[in-house]
């Protein structure tokens, strides 16, 4: 898979399992859940509506959910471009799965915005998609750096103790008698120290080598940035009490240094051994989808 025609972008074989049918597939079902939790945004307090003229003005919104939203499907976008071009590839797909979970804490994380009255019930299985998609970012992005650009000494032990200690805790704290969804903030907040110490040894790990050093360094960087901020802005301060020092919503904006982190070093660096034809992919899945668009739009009128 080194170039655009070893990609398969012929038109018959569209969606039979090319980088650009992967792409455009799990672009498509983001959309569908982007679209899907936009509509629940709008509904009015007076209830559920299929009646668009019956719907909040967006523009009267809390911009905390555009926000939430606008930055879980631009994370799931890139990581899942990510993916359809090497999705044999074990880094690559952990990298999307961090996607997925940052969509899924995003999208999960406005329900006191909402107009919509929601059952005690629903409004806790927000809470837990919220509190299950942070741990599992923090758990994805500790597995990746143990393996990725190079394989750290006993990663697989490793690997196997963050998944069921960070899992375990988790799982505890999320559901049964010691249900506290407030505690999301502390298991993040030592994931990150967990991400910090694997990329500190990953840098050392790749000193020999230039090119695993850069990637090592600029994707570590990206991460300890864009998670660290949120971190350090939001969750540390509320582990000890504190009122954070960015709203949550607007403090997952950080997230997206990571994924544009991603994106600019697919050309400085090759990241996952990828280079300028990533970007041709990723320009002919646009092409497509917004022809798909315009395509309803006209169906519709």
């Amino acid at each position: 898979m080194g170039d655009a025609r070893s990609s398969g972008f012929s038109g018959a074989g569209i969606f039979s399992g090319t980088p650009l049918g992967r792409l455009v597939v799990l672009s498509g079902m983001a959309g569908i859940v982007f679209l899907s939790m936009s509509v629940l945004a709008l509904q009015p307090e007076t209830g559920w509506n299929w009646s668009p003229a019956e719907w909040r003005n967006p523009a009267s919104m809390d911009p905390a959910i555009w926000s939430s939203l606008a930055t879980g499907l631009l994370a799931c976008l890139v990581s899942a471009w990510v993916w359809a071009l090497k999705p044999a590839d074990p880094a690559a797909t952990l990298f999307a799965m961090s996607g997925v979970a940052t969509l899924l804490f995003c999208f999960s994380s406005f329900a006191p915005a909402l107009a919509l009255p929601l059952p005690e019930g629903v409004v806790a299985w927000f809470w837990i998609v919220n509190m299950l998609g942070a741990s599992a970012f923090g758990i994805i992005m500790i597995c990746l750096f143990l393996i990725y650009p190079s394989a750290l000494p006993h990663w697989r032990m490793l690997t196997f103790a963050t998944v069921v200690g960070f899992g375990v805790w988790t799982l505890l704290r999320t559901f049964g008698p010691w249900q506290d969804f407030a505690e999301v903030q502390r298991i993040t907040t030592v994931e990150m120290l967990a991400i910090a110490v694997t990329v500190v040894l990953q840098v050392r790990v790749s000193a020999g080598d230039p090119r695993q050093k850069a990637i090592a360094t600029w994707l570590g960087v990206s991460t300890l940035v864009g998670a660290g901020a949120f971190i350090f802005t939001v969750a540390l301060p509320l582990t000890f009490g504190a009122e954070p020092f960015v709203r949550e919503n607007y403090a997952f904006s950080f997230f997206l240094i990571i994924y544009g982190g991603l994106a600019t070093g697919l050309l400085r660096y090759r990241l996952f051994d990828m280079g300028a034809w990533a970007y041709r992919l990723a320009f002919y899945a646009f092409a497509l989808v917004l022809l798909i668009g315009l395509d309803l739009l006209l169906i519709a009128l």
